[in-house]
């Protein structure tokens, strides 16, 4: 679908875990997704850490998850057998089937969060920073995922230019992504309160001050989650999750 882009820009801009190998396409805003919880209902201290640990049996009845049918559920999980095997995976799927109440969105999920449905849950990092610029006191904050191992798992959105372009739509396409990796990246990410996949462009002062920017993020590039997800959706269906 996509060309190779030759740009000294984009090879500066964007860290190599969030381009393809041959530079045909570029991550341009990056989605956390990670654990929150409830602190009225839970004290940091307790919350897991790990995307694992909620498999465990301590957590029945205490955890909010959205359904299989979601890419960034599949996903997830696909990060999850790239990091652990398919077994061990199955697993924690099985867990989570047992442990968790499954939603259709993180806005829903959130919302019963808040209302108390359960203590835990899992999102995309986005979706607390809109409930939290609309609601500044609801009762849930992020915790990081995977901190002491792999990093929190990323999820992309970004722009390459196709291979069907002639020179002319191929040379402003390159401009265009220049643009979005550099002097447009806060344009592009600002009000949806995504992380800029440039790390020298500070996030939007919400997530920055409220989530923060040094924390540790899974490094697998988006081409790689996707060879996963068809054994990711197959371990769902097979553990009987969402």
């Amino acid at each position: 679908l996509f060309q190779p882009v030759e740009s000294d820009v984009l090879d500066e801009a964007i860290p190599e875990e969030y381009r393809d190998e041959e530079n045909r396409w570029f991550a341009l805003a990056l989605r956390a997704r990670t654990i929150v919880y409830n602190p009225e209902l839970i004290d940091e201290a307790e919350v897991a850490t790990t995307y694992e640990e909620l498999a465990e049996p301590e957590w029945d009845g205490r955890v909010c998850m959205r359904n299989a049918s979601n890419d960034y559920q599949q996903s997830l999980v696909a990060s999850m057998i790239a990091a652990n095997g398919e077994e061990d995976t199955l697993d924690v799927l099985r867990g989570w089937s047992e442990n968790a109440e499954i939603f259709a969105n993180d806005v829903e999920l959130l919302d019963a969060m808040a209302a108390g449905a359960c203590e835990v849950g899992v999102v995309n990092h986005y979706y607390l920073a809109e409930m939290l610029e609309e609601e500044p006191d609801a009762p849930i904050e992020l915790m990081w995922a995977e901190q002491d191992s792999r990093g929190v798992h990323i999820n992309i959105s970004g722009g390459g230019i196709t291979r069907y372009a002639d020179d002319t739509e191929a040379e402003a396409g390159k401009a265009f992504l220049e643009w979005l990796a550099t002097d447009g990246q806060n344009t592009l990410v600002a009000d949806n309160h995504e992380y800029p996949a440039n790390s020298t462009v500070a996030p939007e002062p919400l997530i920055r001050e409220q989530f923060g920017v040094d924390f540790k993020r899974d490094t697998l590039r988006a081409d790689v989650l996707g060879s996963f997800n068809e054994q990711a959706v197959e371990l769902m269906d097979e553990a009987g999750f969402g």
